[in-house]
C-alpha cells in the first residue's frame, strides 16, 4: 500500500543488526515498551531490536525463521512510501528510490 509519511522519523541505530534465516542471535530481554520485539545482538555483536515472531527463542539465544535486517529509515513528512510489512507498532517501508527500512507506525496514516 502506498501512502505519505505524516510524522518525520530519524533513524536511531547505525549500524543495524542483521541475521539470515537459520542464524542465531543473542536474546537479552523483551522490549518493555513493545513486547512484540526483543533486545539482542547479532553474530557480529551489533545490538538492536528483533521481532519475536520471526525467531525461535530458547533461553539466551534465538534462531531466525527468516532473514531479518533491522535497518531503520529516516523519513520526512510528505515522503511517499510503500508499506512492505507491519509488525508490533513498526512498519518496514520502501521509498520510490528503492531504499527501505523500519519506521514507527505513528509516522503512517
Amino acid at each position: 500500500m502506498k501512502c505519505l509519511i505524516l510524522q518525520p522519523y530519524q533513524r536511531e541505530f547505525d549500524p543495524a543488526p542483521r541475521v539470515a534465516q537459520g542464524g542465531v542471535v543473542e536474546f537479552e530481554k523483551l522490549d518493555p515498551r513493545n513486547p512484540a520485539w526483543f533486545v539482542g545482538r547479532d553474530a557480529a555483536g551489533i545490538a538492536g531490536f528483533f521481532p519475536v515472531a520471526w525467531f525461535e527463542v530458547t533461553g539466551s539465544s534465538a534462531t531466525a525463521k527468516r532473514d531479518y535486517d533491522a535497518t531503520e529509515l529516516t523519513v520526512r513528512a510528505g515522503d511517499a512510501v510503500q508499506i512492505l510489512e507491519r509488525h508490533g507498532r513498526w512498519a518496514r517501508v520502501e521509498r520510490e528510490d528503492g531504499t527501505s527500512g523500519w519506521i514507527p507506525e505513528e509516522s503512517l496514516p
